[in-house]
C-alpha cells in the first residue's frame, strides 16, 4: 500500500513510519536535483514515551522499486537501537552532571560554618558602628548575600550554560528563577521561555552581583515570597548547582530585606514622640 503525505495519516511527526512507494506520484514530496523513480522511507526515532527525537530517511531513487517489508522492519529496528543508544548516552551525561552538582553543593555546605565564623569575626571588628541589634543583624545578612555573590563570580561557564540550556525545568526551578527576576525588577515572567529571554543576557549575572536588598521596597520581597511559598533549603539541595546558588541568593536577599524592614521599624519607633501623663 502506498501512503500519502497529504492525508496526514502516516505523519512522521506523530511517530509513524512513512513509506512512499512511488515518489513521482506524490506531489508533496520534493528532492534536491533531478527526481528519479523509486520509493522513499522515513522512520521516526522516538522515546519509549512516544516523543520524537529524529528520523531516519532512505530512498530507492534510481532503482524504481519500493522497500520490502523486511527492509522496513530492519530500518525500524535500527531506529530503536539509535534511540536506545541515545538514552544510554543521555543517562551517562545526566549522571555525570548530577555527580558534579552534588559535589559542588556538598563543598558549599561544608564551608558554611567557616563562612559564618568569618562573618562573626568581621562583625566583632565593626561592632562600634552598630547602634542596635537590628543593625548588626542587617549587616550580617548583607555579608551572607555577598558571599553568595562571590560564588556566582566563580561559577564556571559550563555551569552557567547548564542553567541557560534547560528546555523544560521542573516547576520549582521555574519559580526560583521567577522570584529572582522579580527581585531584580525584570518584567513579569510566567513561562520558562520568558525567563530564558532574561537569563540568557550577560547583564543578568551583573545585576545579581550588584543587587542591593537594602534599597528595595518590601513589596518586591512580598511578591517574590508568594512565588516561592513551598521552597525549602532541603528541596533546593537536590537541584543543579547553578539553580541551588540562585535559591541561596534568593534566601539571603529576602533575609536581608526582612532585616532592613526591622531596622526601619525600629527607627520609626524611636522617632515617635514620647507621651507623658498629664
Amino acid at each position: 500500500k502506498s501512503d500519502s503525505l497529504a492525508d496526514g495519516e502516516y505523519d512522521v511527526v506523530q511517530g509513524q513510519t512513512i513509506h512512499i512507494e512511488k515518489v513521482f506520484a506524490e506531489p508533496d514530496l520534493h528532492f534536491f536535483g533531478i527526481p528519479k523513480p523509486g520509493a522513499f522511507l522515513c522512520v521516526p526515532i522516538k522515546t519509549s514515551g512516544g516523543q520524537l527525537r529524529g528520523v531516519l530517511g532512505l530512498d530507492t531513487l534510481g532503482q524504481n522499486r519500493a522497500f520490502a517489508p523486511d527492509e522496513i522492519l530492519l530500518v525500524e529496528a535500527i531506529a530503536k537501537e539509535v534511540m536506545s543508544e541515545f538514552d544510554r548516552i543521555t543517562m551517562e551525561i545526566q549522571a555525570k552532571l548530577q555527580a558534579e552538582n552534588d559535589a559542588l553543593i556538598a563543598k558549599y555546605d561544608a564551608e558554611r560554618e567557616q563562612k559564618e565564623n568569618l562573618i562573626n569575626l568581621e562583625l566583632e571588628e565593626e561592632g562600634d558602628r552598630f547602634e542596635t541589634a537590628e543593625e548588626k543583624a542587617l549587616a550580617a545578612a548583607v555579608k551572607r548575600l555577598d558571599q553568595v555573590k562571590q560564588e556566582f563570580a566563580q561559577l564556571p561557564q559550563n555551569k552557567i550554560n547548564e542553567l541557560r540550556n534547560q528546555k523544560a525545568p521542573p516547576p520549582m526551578v521555574l519559580n526560583i528563577v521567577r522570584a529572582v527576576l522579580a527581585l531584580l525588577e525584570y518584567p513579569s515572567a510566567e513561562t520558562w521561555l520568558q525567563c530564558r529571554t532574561h537569563i540568557d543576557h550577560e547583564d543578568f549575572f551583573v545585576k545579581l552581583s550588584q543587587f542591593d536588598p537594602v534599597k528595595l521596597p518590601i513589596a518586591k520581597f512580598e511578591r517574590a515570597s508568594k512565588i516561592t511559598t513551598d521552597l525549602t533549603p532541603a528541596a533546593v539541595s537536590r537541584l543543579s548547582f547553578p539553580v541551588f546558588l540562585l535559591a541561596e541568593w534568593l534566601f539571603k536577599s529576602m533575609a536581608a530585606g526582612e532585616a532592613q524592614e526591622r531596622v526601619n521599624a525600629g527607627n520609626q519607633q524611636q522617632q515617635q514622640p514620647e507621651t507623658t501623663d498629664a
